[in-house]
């Protein structure tokens, strides 16, 4: 018999004959959890049509990058032994990352230096930001639950009555029906700030519901008193922001989540004060703009602009 990884390679190429086709039937039932993995990465990558079948380009819809600068996948045959405990890892736009393993847990990971969109399985859209991890369980549909590991994220919550969506951190949960809101897991704490609905924000000791407008954070021991969102609390998505009268280096704090982390604000310009509207401009603008309107000096290094 053909080896099952040809054969399955075959079969989401659409090129599968009738007889392979009843032998990919039978190892499916055998193999329910590791055909979805496959299927769900498979589903992922861009098209890849041939009308010819050649087993070396079906698998490289999943395996190769199409010599394509957008698109990069790599080691994701190995999910086809997955049976044996080998682990897959799906890239798809450098740096972007989806990782299966045998707990059957999907992890998206976004090393990149801009936020990434991304669908799941229920319709949730997310927009997950630069150097932020999160991962969920392959029957997401059925049990709406995932860890934001690291970063932040903005989620659109598909309202599904049935099944919650809960969002596990380090420092509680999040929960939700259907709604829209950002969380936010850097430094030692979990914030959320809500476009629209509402969202229950919870850790062990404590529970608070957060409306459209509203922001509040967590830590393991205590959750704050709820605020008015930040005016650019989804800055580091849009790539909008507006200050009025606000300290360079609370400025930099919020461009640096859009511009990652490129800008470092230096003695007296630390205290300088800005008023200024930046809309999805070029870092060099931007600097360029801070520097006239706050009579500040700057150097620009490799990775990185100091403004003193």
């Amino acid at each position: 018999m053909k080896d099952i990884n040809d054969i399955l390679a075959k079969h989401f190429s659409g090129e599968a004959s009738p007889e392979e086709e009843l032998k990919i039937a039978d190892w499916k039932v055998a193999n329910a959890d590791e055909y979805k993995l496959l299927s769900d990465a498979w589903n992922v990558v861009p098209e890849f049509s041939s009308h010819n079948y050649d087993e070396d380009k079906a698998w490289s819809k999943i395996e190769s990058n199409f010599k394509s600068e957008q698109t990069k996948v790599f080691q994701l045959k190995t999910a086809v032994k997955w049976a044996a405990a080998a682990c897959a890892v799906l890239v798809v736009g450098l740096g972007f990352m989806w990782m299966f393993s045998g707990a059957g847990m999907i992890e998206v990971t976004n090393n990149t230096a801009q936020a990434k969109e991304v669908k799941l399985p229920d319709g949730t859209t997310v927009w997950l930001a630069s150097n932020s991890s999160l991962e969920y369980a392959s029957n997401f549909e059925e049990n709406r639950s995932l860890n934001l590991n690291e970063g932040q994220a903005y989620f659109e919550v598909e309202r599904n009555e049935k099944h919650p969506f809960v969002i596990t951190t380090a420092n509680g949960e999040v929960e939700v029906l259907g709604t829209a809101f950002n969380v936010s897991t850097l430094g030692d704490s979990t914030a959320v700030s809500v476009s629209h609905g509402l969202v229950a924000l919870r850790n062990k000791v404590d529970e608070i519901q957060i409306a459209k407008g509203e922001s509040a954070s967590a830590t393991n021991t205590e959750i704050s008193e709820k605020t008015e969102v930040s005016k650019n609390f989804l800055g580091w998505k849009t790539g909008v922001f507006k200050f009025v009268d606000e300290r360079l280096d609370k400025v930099a704090i919020e461009l640096n989540q859009f511009y990652n982390n490129r800008i470092e604000i230096k003695g007296k310009a630390k205290s300088t004060r800005l008023t200024a509207s930046f809309e999805n401009l070029p870092l060099e603008e931007v600097i360029e703009i801070i520097v006239i309107t706050c009579s500040v000096q700057s150097e620009v290094l490799e990775d990185k602009t100091i403004l003193k």
